[in-house]
């Protein structure tokens, strides 16, 4: 499920003898770094419950793709003390709409939700440096049973992978076509976030025009605090038809982040949730 690639924990005999500080260097020598960021016990775990011999550790590109999908944990953008924390707000439902209006032309993956949340999420936040990704928060309106069996299905199973994956989700309702409570809960978790102090950098996958007060308010917030927060707003670029309601621009307020073709291909999950 999801894009966890061929190295599973179980998959592995346990070494009894591999102490924390044995696993930490191990970490630390396959350029992760892990254990500086919060996720950094499940990368201990990971490796205490690893390999017999260094000889059978995969590479290190691999493992960071195994740890990436471990719940709770993010691989740090940066091993800097003071990096900027990164919240990944997804409007899932604006982000299947963009793409599929953008590439929905050449078919299969792009006529479904086929994208990695969390993995478009670390994309993001690594486009700049000195920040990481502190969560990935995931929102999207789902089909009953008995309105659509196949998109009920669809979303169950890729909902369930992605909080393996340690991303939050939020199951909205589709009322007459339309999403009951999204917008909403994207917006006063975002508030919230900042007023708790828990956030430096908001991205917001969409392009939805009801974040504009949000964002305002986010500012005024952060400001009264004395305290600087970025907001950006990602969104894949949809040519200019007359016939799509898209609109080719972000968020008013936030900084513009277009998702272009090669990235969007680069965060594909390859599961299969029909």
């Amino acid at each position: 499920m999801g894009c966890t690639g061929r190295y599973r924990a179980d998959w592995i005999p346990a070494y009894a003898g591999m102490t924390r500080l044995a696993a930490a260097w191990r970490v630390k020598a396959n350029g992760l770094d892990a254990a500086l960021d919060n996720g950094g016990a499940n990368a201990l775990s990971y490796w205490a419950r690893g390999a017999a011999s260094p000889a059978t550790y995969p590479p290190a590109a691999r493992i960071q793709r195994k740890l990436r999908h471990q719940p709770g944990f993010s691989i740090p953008m940066t091993i800097h003390p003071n990096a900027l924390r990164a919240v990944v707000f997804i409007d899932g439902q604006n982000l299947y709409g963009l793409a599929k209006a953008a590439w929905g032309n050449y078919g299969h993956p792009y006529n479904l939700p086929c994208y990695d949340a969390r993995l478009l999420a670390e994309n993001l936040v690594g486009r700049a440096e000195g920040r990481r990704l502190s969560e990935v928060r995931f929102y999207t309106g789902v089909m009953s049973e008995a309105q659509s069996p196949f998109w009920a299905k669809f979303w169950r199973n890729k909902i369930y992978a992605m909080r393996q994956q340690g991303v939050y989700v939020y199951e909205g309702r589709i009322v007459g076509g339309q999403e009951k409570g999204v917008d909403v809960s994207i917006a006063t978790d975002l508030l919230w976030l900042i007023y708790k102090r828990l956030l430096d950098v908001a991205i917001i996958v969409s392009q939805d025009s009801d974040f504009v007060s949000a964002v305002q308010v986010g500012k005024r917030l952060a400001n009264d605090q004395g305290r600087h927060v970025r907001f950006e707003s990602a969104y894949p670029e949809v040519p200019a038809r007359a016939d799509k309601p898209y609109r080719s621009r972000g968020v008013d307020g936030a900084n513009w982040v277009v998702i272009d073709k090669a990235t969007y291909d680069a965060c594909l999950d390859p599961a299969d949730y029909r």
